[in-house]
């Protein structure tokens, strides 16, 4: 039976990517499967290292300013867009 999980604020740390991560819905601390929900705060110029989602998708959803996703082998396609899904 599933259950639901509350996912409380945590101490900052920086993630894989390089970016400071607050909290996050994945598989710990919520047991999440094949998804990733971070809360993170990307100062302006900012970006992560380029990585791979092997095994989950992960949502981005920025409510002021905006955002760059470059993906491919190369990394030579952009998105410019308020929610992404990855």
């Amino acid at each position: 039976m599933n259950t639901c999980k509350v996912v409380r604020g945590e101490e900052c740390f920086i993630g894989k990517p390089g970016l400071n991560y607050f909290s996050r819905i994945s598989v710990e601390p919520a047991e999440a499967l094949a998804i990733c929900m971070p809360m993170l705060d990307i100062p302006p110029g900012a970006s992560a290292k380029p990585h791979c989602h092997a095994s989950h998708k992960a949502a981005i959803y920025m409510p002021e300013g905006g955002s760059e996703l470059l993906h491919g082998p190369n990394l030579e396609f952009k998105e410019h867009k308020g929610v992404v899904l990855i």
